[in-house]
């Protein structure tokens, strides 16, 4: 069973559409404290919303590592897997409706050598694929050298 534990959350706009349960990202090409969707594993991830979405331009909270938060898996996971967001050839075909609207999150995959992705923290439920499962945030870099 899914639980969440907010140990720290801070005001942000939104600087587009965000939906619960999504991770976010700060939005560099807009005024400071601003957040959107994160859309690829290569950005770095600033936290979770969790409650109501939001709107452009409307005040969301967001919450931050030590947090624990409740996410949507796009593939299965056991407790202690690292998670990172999920794409597309992750995520199953009973979620693809949901890729363009929500942050999925799934197994953390690393990348090309070279290449820069980010792990959003470490489940700490297990998930069948889009079950709600429980992530503590820690943000950290997965190395991209295999």
């Amino acid at each position: 069973m899914a639980w969440q534990e907010d140990r720290f959350a801070l005001p942000y706009r939104a600087a587009s559409a965000i939906v619960p349960q999504s991770i976010v990202t700060i939005d560099p090409g807009v005024a400071n404290g601003q957040v959107k969707l994160l859309t690829n594993a290569s950005q770095r991830p600033l936290g979770s919303v969790q409650a109501t979405g939001a709107t452009p331009g409307v005040s969301v909270a967001v919450y931050e590592a030590p947090s624990v938060v409740k996410a949507i898996a796009a593939a299965s996971l056991g407790v202690g897997a690292e998670v990172s967001l999920a794409s597309l050839g992750v995520a199953s075909a009973a979620q693809a409706n949901s890729l363009a609207t929500t942050t999925l999150l799934g197994p953390a995959s690393v990348g090309a050598s070279g290449s820069v992705e980010w792990a959003v923290g470490i489940a700490l439920t297990n998930a069948l694929a889009g079950e709600i499962f429980s992530v503590k945030l820690e943000p950290r870099q997965v190395s991209g050298l295999v």
